[in-house]
């Protein structure tokens, strides 16, 4: 067995501060859901439980409960963890850590068990994972894929269920890709018989690292695993170097099909949208009216003020395919940016059809945001013989009689108000907040602003320890967190609010994954103001191996910003060295 350094891993843990997660995330495209046990109780409670536990049990526990202070509480635990017998490891795990109260020590406790378990009886390990459903079972895979292939592989061959086989070729392929990228190929094929597999992170680090095998390969598979294989590939070359990737692309027999596919990609085209703004010139005529023809609009959701104000004469491109162009750029302009786009249709009239469409739209959509900005717009409309004006002010008015309807959600929020802990009513008020907008969510943060501490405190806690406020308005989601975060229940009330750190750790978590892959730098600042502790650890954690899919040096520089400890952790959480 390994050596355990102390010291090391009393840095990492910081001596107690914050809360622990016990199982991790697995890492895919969206926020996770993370598990995690409390681990709060009562100093009455806790000895009761103690009196029930197995003596073999109770005399291991006895260093840890005799420990005079936290440092000497955390080297008890480290011991215990580090000479506790593999064989009794599943009982540990299936009762908390039985009498481990101490959230840090606890935390210490399962990762060193965890990793001399995967060491010493690494098929066990995956058994308990895969029969108890552990949500970190697939970062444990990959880490024994890593770590052994060979073994890891073999095991995977000796299962006899088919779903359990697949299971595990998919946790197995990220440990494989840099290491065995050729088995690692294999195992793509044969776990996307699932139809629900997502390979598309595996095969962007293989199109990253090993891009002649990956196109090797990839020619005798089946569609649409090929053509996915195929577009990842293309969009690696033009990211590396955009023209000498874009020349290769023109080389190939299939390229405006590859093409097509390439700009419908909204994680290639947010990083290449600009270059191909940049390059309009040097791209062919029909891929131009490809672009203008795709109703997806992809590519132009990463910058469309861009592709309205471009100089498609110099470019080379005809009056009308630069009409389309524009006309898509505004149809996602009228909810991304409403006034830029109504201050185009105002300058550069379309025809009819067209701009009566994408004014309406913008107006209703700028009502959310700015509802008096919106009449501004409005009054600027001159009449019309078909009443076109007068119509949008009948939607304007109903959109913003709907908006100003606070009574949809006034009895609830008082009947959670007089009773926080009544979680009847902190459910009727999440499921009237998921249908409200975002500046009808800005008016209920204020609502919430104007109440006492205290209260803002109980609101904030019932209504995420009842339900996902990850799935409300963003900013109102990001405010009621960050309250609840900065003030956790008691050790009191903590017996009625179940899982309150995986509560915590998991809708953060959703929320920044939201907010980053949106607003990065909204993201960025939103984390920070998190308070040292697992919910911070854990959103920093996901945020990162989220936000690493689609602009991995984005996230490196960010990374770069962190306290060294949280550092370490983010990138020993994605697998990766300073």
């Amino acid at each position: 067995m390994k050596p355990i350094h102390v010291t090391a891993l009393l840095f990492c843990v910081g001596l107690g501060a914050g809360w622990l997660m016990k199982h991790p995330t697995n890492r895919s495209n969206k926020p996770v859901v993370m598990t995690l046990e409390s681990t709060r109780s009562s100093h009455t409670r806790n000895k009761s439980k103690r009196s029930s536990l197995p003596t073999n049990v109770i005399a291991r526990l006895a260093p840890v409960h005799s420990a005079p202070n936290a440092r000497e509480r955390l080297r008890a635990t480290i011991q215990l963890a580090s000479e506790l017998p593999v064989s009794e490891m599943p009982g540990w795990f299936a009762h908390n850590g039985y009498g481990i109260n101490d959230s840090a020590c606890l935390n210490v406790f399962f990762d060193i068990c965890r990793r001399r378990w995967l060491e010493e009886d690494p098929e066990g390990l995956m058994e308990e994972g895969l029969n108890k459903n552990w949500t970190m079972f697939n970062d444990i895979a990959a880490r024994w894929a890593r770590l052994d292939p060979d073994r890891a592989l073999a095991f995977v061959e000796g299962q006899e269920d088919p779903k359990i086989a697949n299971k595990l070729r998919s946790a197995f392929l990220q440990g494989l890709v840099e290491l065995r990228p050729s088995q690692a190929l294999d195992l793509i094929l044969q776990a996307s018989k699932n139809q629900y597999f997502d390979a598309s992170t595996a095969l962007t680090s293989l199109a990253e690292h090993h891009p002649e095998l990956l196109e090797a390969t990839t020619s005798q598979w089946p569609s649409p695993l090929r053509e996915n294989a195929e577009t990842i590939l293309t969009g690696t070359h033009l990211q590396k170097d955009f023209m000498s990737g874009l020349d290769h692309l023109l080389e190939l027999p299939d390229a405006k099909v590859r093409f097509a596919k390439l700009i419908q990609n909204f994680q290639i085209t947010r990083k290449l949208g600009n270059q191909f703004i940049d390059h309009l010139d040097q791209l062919p005529a029909e891929w131009i009216d490809v672009i203008a023809k795709d109703q997806s609009r992809t590519i132009f959701q990463t910058n469309p003020s861009r592709w309205l104000e471009a100089d498609y004469a110099s470019a080379g491109i005809d009056t009308n395919t630069a009409d389309r162009l524009r006309k898509n750029a505004l149809m996602v302009m009228r909810y991304s940016e409403p006034e830029k786009a109504l201050t185009y249709l105002t300058d550069h009239p379309l025809d009819d059809q067209t701009f009566r469409y994408t004014y309406s739209q913008a107006v209703i959509s700028l009502s959310e945001k700015d509802p008096a900005a919106a009449k501004e717009w409005l009054q600027q409309l001159q009449e019309d013989e078909n009443g076109f004006k007068d119509k949008l002010e009948q939607q304007l008015d109903q959109k913003l009689n709907q908006q100003g309807e606070s009574d949809r959600y006034s009895s609830s929020f008082d009947k959670l108000l007089a009773n926080p802990n009544d979680s009847d009513n902190a459910r009727d008020l999440l499921n009237k907040l998921y249908r409200i907008s975002e500046n009808e969510g800005q008016n209920f943060a204020k609502r919430i602003q104007a109440l006492p501490a205290a209260e803002q405190a109980q609101m904030a806690q019932s209504l995420v320890k009842t339900g996902n406020v990850s799935s409300i308005p963003t900013k109102l989601a990001a405010d009621l967190i960050l309250t609840a975060v900065n003030h956790p229940p008691t050790d009191e009330e903590q017996s009625t609010m179940s899982n309150w750190e995986r509560q915590t750790s998991k809708q953060a978590s959703e929320i920044a994954v939201n907010l980053v892959l949106n607003d990065p730098s909204a993201a960025t600042r939103w984390v920070q103001k998190l308070p040292t502790g697992t919910t911070r650890q854990w959103t920093l954690r996901n945020m990162a191996a989220n936000w690493s899919a689609y602009d991995a040096p984005a996230v490196k520089a960010w990374i770069a910003t962190l306290p060294n400890d949280e550092q370490a952790d983010v990138l020993g959480y994605m697998g990766k060295d300073r």
